[in-house]
């Protein structure tokens, strides 16, 4: 009765440790999701800053010529 009762004990436990680390790598996906968006949209946004930047010293300079 006892063994049996250990048994059960092991595998709740078992149990409990496999469903925390399945919540685990899910919270740690999402985090590395949420970092690789946030990244790229800074990438983006640095981006639109530098094309309008060349853009405006396109025109500036383009002006000096005429």
């Amino acid at each position: 009765r006892a063994l049996k009762s250990r048994e059960k004990a092991e595998q709740q436990a078992e149990e409990t440790y496999r469903k925390a680390k399945e919540q685990a790598k899910r919270a740690y996906d999402e985090s590395v999701r949420r970092n690789l968006e946030a990244r790229k949209e800074s990438i983006e946004q640095a981006w639109a800053v530098r094309t309008e930047a060349i853009d405006h010293a396109w025109k500036f300079f383009s002006k000096d010529k005429k």
